[in-house]
């Protein structure tokens, strides 16, 4: 008896055993037609596309309403197709100039993708609103305000990249004025990502950086004055000169380095009278600006208040060589940069 339910468990526990087998097996074989079916739709799509930019943009003899009429009715129906159509017509966006440019976005407008590209920017899906304002901001498509404005201030920093590059991308003028509408600090990579933004992308007149110096975001207001400075803007200067004393230290130090690439001299001497109060990251700024615009005996003043800072010991060393390259004399001086604790 006992020997029958031995053999009885072990029939069944093959059976599922060779079952499971089957189920893999079979599961395997139909991801495998799956993948295949959908890279020869994929060809198929890709094909079509790359045959209606080329009817629409050099045949003058078809008709183009004809033409983006049977698209639609047989290459748009799915959510799929239009995702490779959008994919490849970016891929044209990046080789085309001028007219044929021109004509594109035509065409990209008659397919009644920006519509679907709108729909995208307002979805709750965070990867579907960020690819959707990459593509608005190729093919400069107009978003909602609104909606920028959230997607700016998204939990999501893919979200909140994206944005930002969409209003560079797509400003006319007044490029960084997106900022006023943020209300979370600006990170490294986003304040990255902006200058680089300036310099590839907007085209027209030199921004007026200064509208943003009011701005209640203290990373906003360091990176403004940042931009007045590498963009030359003297006209500014007066208005920088408070952000020396502001409570953040960060403000104060990108101020000082503002004026120091400005070359605005008339501020050392208050800079030599602030330094026993500040802080080392000010501290060092303000012996930056003493090395440029200085001399040994304003450097000496500021001797005493270097503490045990050992970057601020050796910019100090480096400096006072700087100032008196002559009286630089081997390893063992007092200045040396090998000895920073003899300062």
């Amino acid at each position: 008896m006992t020997q029958d339910k031995f053999i009885t468990f072990n029939l069944y526990a093959l059976i599922i055993i060779i079952s499971a087998i089957v189920f893999l097996i079979g599961l395997i074989v139909i991801l495998r037609l799956y993948k295949t079916h959908k890279n020869q739709k994929k060809i198929k799509q890709i094909d079509a596309i790359g045959e209606l930019v080329n009817n629409y943009l050099f045949n003058e003899e078809l008709e183009k309403d004809a033409l983006i009429k049977e698209f639609r009715s047989n290459n748009l129906k799915t959510k799929f197709e239009k995702k490779i159509t959008i994919k490849e017509l970016l891929g044209y966006y990046e080789n085309f100039k001028g007219e044929s440019l021109s004509q594109l976005s035509h065409l990209f407008r008659n397919l009644e993708l920006d519509t679907y590209i709108q729909s995208l920017t307002e979805s709750k899906k965070w990867h579907l609103q960020a690819r959707a304002l990459y593509v608005a901001g190729v093919v400069k498509l107009k978003a909602k305000e609104d909606i920028i404005e959230n997607c700016l201030n998204h939990k999501r920093p893919e979200v909140q990249e994206q944005s930002l590059l969409y209003c560079l991308k797509t400003a006319e003028n007044d490029p960084v004025s997106f900022l006023a509408k943020m209300n979370q600090p600006l990170t490294l990579w986003q304040q990255a990502y902006i200058e680089n933004g300036l310099k590839l992308w907007y085209s027209g007149p030199t921004p007026d950086f200064s509208i943003n110096l009011t701005h209640n975001e203290p990373s906003i207001v360091s990176f403004s004055i940042h931009l007045i400075a590498m963009y030359n803007q003297f006209e500014h200067i007066k208005q920088l000169l408070p952000f020396l004393k502001n409570q953040n230290e960060k403000i104060r130090s990108t101020t000082i380095a503002a004026f120091a690439k400005l070359q605005y001299k008339n501020i050392l001497p208050e800079l030599i009278r602030a330094f026993k109060n500040e802080t080392p990251a000010v501290k060092k700024e303000i012996l930056i600006f003493v090395q440029k615009f200085g001399d040994s005996t304003s450097l000496n003043s500021l001797k005493p208040f270097i503490n045990e800072d050992l970057r601020l010991k050796l910019l100090f060393a480096n400096s006072y060589q700087l100032l008196n390259p002559t009286s630089y004399s081997g390893p063992h001086s007092t200045y040396s940069l090998n000895t920073p604790n003899q300062l």
